[in-house]
């Protein structure tokens, strides 16, 4: 199933509102992947860029993930173990 959303974040005491929207889009034979921009609207940049792609079979799935957030980059792999729980970050 596909799934899309919109999201925002206010801090009152920091005075600052991000915005984001989303995208989990299901591809062909179990690939899926998804993309968040997030947009900081006072100072009309970009915050972040985190993203993933996955594949899922019956009973296990892998995520690979990458995320660039105010200049920090990071890199997560995740096990999936359906119906029993999760290996790895997230």
């Amino acid at each position: 199933m596909d799934r899309y959303a919109r999201s925002s974040i206010f801090n009152i005491k920091g005075g600052t509102a991000t915005i984001g929207a989303s995208a989990h889009v299901n591809l062909v034979g179990g690939v899926a992947g998804r993309g968040i921009p997030l947009q900081e609207l006072y100072r009309e940049h970009n915050v972040g860029h985190p993203a993933y792609v996955e594949y899922r079979s019956q009973c296990w799935g892998v995520r690979v993930a990458a995320e660039s957030l105010e200049g920090i980059n990071r890199r997560d792999g995740q096990l999936h173990l359906l119906g029993l729980g999760d290996l790895g970050r997230w």
